[in-house]
């Protein structure tokens, strides 16, 4: 059960606490980013006695991958480890006063900030400014260091006029007797404490689960997430696959194991189970990357209309191993075309994974589930294809279908290489418009023009180097044509109408479509 305090302390104990090590900044929070004038701002509301709000404080004895100490320094970790203080909210407070008490330089973002030169006026009055970050407006004599007053030893003090030893005084007690509040959760779980730190973030930041699963699951010298986590993308990024997200591997496991990848679900594994199931976890995921670039022939991971496609396959195969007939395959391939075609990933990603992890299972038992998927016909392809957009996803499920017929190159018959680097926008060196745009200018509008109907997956140099904006008329007969390569393109031969084009080759993506869906 977790239990809560609310403690208040002379700032001294959270420096103690901070140096001892007990105080760290775990790995799902946000660097450091105050300015130093907005430590100035905050110190000057301590000498002037305002409150200041309190820190939201982990304390557990769970041994977590912490991304630094306070400021970034590195501090010893207490031993025996009895428990830790994890920031949870007030870390920029905490840090700004830790750093300019000590006279600091702390990087924030690209610059380097001096927290030394932070300065307290000895000659302000009433509402006056009493911190500043220059010298500039103050008089000679008149002011000291942040640093040096927090410490006040007798040779700063000897550097005075007898007459400010009142005013240093009374400014050194304040900020050694201020106290600064922090709530203490105790017993809290990991999703407890993540969602404090929700609640608490005065920006409504959600955290990101990978972040705190790098934290949850670390184990000195045994297991680092965050390092095996890039050593997988690494691999895939030698099969074009290098824009998989690191949440789809987090969803892997989570599903795998929990059959759902909510962030409850997520927070909820425990560390060894998570650590011991990783490697086959992420075997599976490497399967249903191989079962899409191999049986469906998407060789590039840009054209997945989501990423999180992969879970429930990577559940196949971690629970089913590997296809062993034509059935079992033909019913998951089945499963990709309609779930993409159904756009159900759009929004609410975790629970449609738990929902078609049920269809998985069906499959696994060699039985078709029931889809929500539309009705493919020549209609719904132009309806749905125009204002080409290769950031939709259905757009992109086209895309996949175009590239599961392993285009040609119009000029050699090679296979048209496709790198995800030329397929992240509509001016891509893989997409071109069949019927150039600057030949179709003024002649067709914009959204018919920018179809997905008029799009081929060419190589860059016969795109932009022979085709440019001629007719097709012109530059098909410049190549030496085989149906193999038109059919490898899903072309129809109509190179002087481009209505009765897009109607012809729409009726070609359709008819492929309902060649790899399964019909009920």
């Amino acid at each position: 059960m977790t239990h809560t305090d609310i403690n208040k302390h002379q700032f001294s104990h959270f420096i103690l606490k901070i140096e001892e090590g007990v105080i760290k900044i775990p790995k799902f929070q946000r660097k450091y980013v105050w300015t130093k004038k907005q430590a100035a701002s905050l110190l000057d509301s301590i000498f002037r006695g305002l409150p200041v709000g309190v820190a939201t404080i982990w304390r557990t004895n769970y041994e977590m991958k912490t991304l630094r100490g306070i400021g970034g320094f590195s501090f010893p970790n207490p031993q025996p480890l009895n428990s830790i203080d994890y920031v949870l909210d007030g870390q920029q407070r905490l840090t700004s006063l830790y750093c300019a008490l000590n006279g600091l330089k702390v990087i924030t973002g690209k610059k380097e900030e001096d927290f030394s030169e932070i300065y307290v006026n000895l000659d302000a009055v009433g509402m006056d400014q009493i911190v500043y970050t220059s010298t500039d407006d103050l008089q000679q004599g008149k002011f000291i260091k942040v640093c040096e007053l927090y410490k006040f030893s007798i040779n700063v003090i000897a550097r005075y006029d007898e007459t400010l030893f009142s005013i240093l005084q009374t400014y050194s007690d304040r900020l050694k007797t201020y106290n600064f509040g922090a709530i203490i959760l105790e017993g809290a779980s990991l999703e407890e404490a993540t969602l404090a730190y929700e609640r608490a973030n005065t920006e409504g930041k959600k955290l990101d689960p990978f972040e705190v699963m790098i934290a949850h699951t670390f184990k000195e010298g045994v297991f680092d997430l965050e390092e095996q986590a890039a050593e997988f993308l690494s691999q895939l990024k030698e099969r074009q696959y290098n824009t998989i997200k690191h949440n789809t591997l987090l969803y892997t496991v989570s599903t795998i194991l929990t059959k759902e990848c909510t962030s409850k679900a997520i927070y909820s594994i425990q560390k060894d189970d998570f650590i011991k199931i990783w490697p086959k976890a992420m075997d599976a995921l490497a399967y249903a990357v191989d079962f899409l670039r191999n049986d469906l022939k998407i060789k590039v991971s840009s054209i997945l209309p989501y990423d999180y496609l992969l879970v429930p396959l990577a559940y196949f195969f971690y629970h089913h191993g590997m296809i062993n007939n034509i059935k079992t395959q033909a019913l998951l391939q089945d499963f990709f075309w309609k779930t993409a075609l159904s756009e159900r990933y759009t929004a609410g990603q975790p629970s449609k994974i738990a929902q078609d992890i049920i269809k998985i299972e069906k499959i696994m038992a060699g039985e078709q589930p029931e889809y929500d998927s539309p009705i493919v016909n020549p209609e719904f392809i132009k309806e749905k294809g125009r204002n080409f957009d290769p950031k939709k996803a259905l757009h992109k499920t086209f895309l996949c279908l175009l590239a599961s017929k392993s285009p040609m190159r119009l000029n050699t018959g090679a296979d048209v290489v496709l790198d995800n680097s030329n397929l992240k926008s509509k001016n891509s060196k893989n997409y071109h418009h069949f019927y150039p745009k600057a030949f179709l200018k003024d002649k067709v509008n914009s959204s018919e023009i920018n179809h997905i109907c008029n799009i081929v997956l060419l190589d860059a140099y016969t795109n932009q180097e022979i085709i440019r904006d001629k007719s097709p008329n012109v530059y098909m007969d410049e190549f030496e044509l085989s149906q193999n390569k038109l059919d490898s393109h899903l072309i129809p031969e109509i190179y002087d109408d481009y209505k009765a084009f897009i109607n012809a080759r729409a009726e070609l993506l359709a008819s492929e479509f309902n060649k790899v869906l399964l019909l009920t």
